[in-house]
């Protein structure tokens, strides 16, 4: 069955620069509409949650996802984790909570049809795009350095990462770390969806790759929810 999906990453939720309750009526149109959505890391932020806890970051992460997938039980929800929401305690949680018919979870990666949906922490930093060592429960977070942290965001030093990430950089640093990489998901592939740098562009081909990035839901940043390019979706996804 050809299906039609969307892909979007950096939500950072729970984190005060965060603007992600500005896509809240957009995620709920696009489900009710799309067979599937890929929230493709960094969905939630562990490491600048306005939680006092780690536990309490974990609830609020099941109730949100519990919520999507409940309300959106026609529309196939993939999770891929980042960089900032890659915890084995959530992931523990994930697997004891999130037993739902339309929800899957990947700490690295979805292959659907010939697109490749990944983070791009792992391949920016030179490793393998397809192993993801989970970390240990966050410290609480740091007061001085997350103001020091939103004060930039607000000076609007973030947009930097336009320069630092740039897309032409980043492509050719994945399509490396890909081809260092070799693994079956990677074969065949024709477009790479990824995240991370929280800076949004489309269709940048690259040798013999269309790279894609739906930027991040931080004030000044910008961000898209991307269209994906129609897929034979399958039963069940690998990892």
């Amino acid at each position: 069955m050809t299906a039609t999906g969307y892909v979007l990453s950096d939500l950072h939720l729970f984190a005060d620069r965060s603007n992600s309750e500005l896509l809240g009526e957009e995620i709920t149109q696009i489900c009710h509409q799309a067979d599937f959505i890929v929230l493709n890391g960094d969905i939630f932020d562990f490491r600048w949650s306005r939680f006092p806890t780690t536990q309490e970051t974990i609830k609020g992460a099941l109730d949100w996802l519990d919520t999507l997938t409940l309300r959106n039980s026609n529309c196939k929800i993939y999770y891929i984790m980042g960089n900032h929401d890659g915890l084995q305690s959530f992931s523990d949680a994930l697997d004891a909570n999130m037993n739902r018919a339309n929800f899957l979870w990947s700490p690295t990666h979805f292959r659907l049809g010939s697109s490749l949906f990944l983070h791009g922490d792992l391949p920016l930093s030179g490793r393998n795009p397809f192993q993801r060592s989970l970390t240990h429960d966050e410290p609480p977070r740091n007061e001085r350095m997350n103001k020091i942290y939103t004060h930039a965001v607000n000076m609007k030093l973030h947009r930097l990462a336009d320069v630092v990430n740039h897309k032409t950089k980043s492509v050719q640093r994945i399509y490396n770390a890909l081809k260092s990489h070799p693994h079956t998901d990677a074969e065949g592939v024709t477009d790479l969806y990824f995240g991370h740098t929280h800076v949004y562009f489309e269709d940048c081909k690259y040798k013999d790759l269309v790279f894609h990035n739906s930027g991040g839901a931080i004030r000044g940043v910008r961000r898209k929810i991307i269209r994906v390019k129609p897929v034979e979706l399958p039963s069940d996804a690998t990892e």
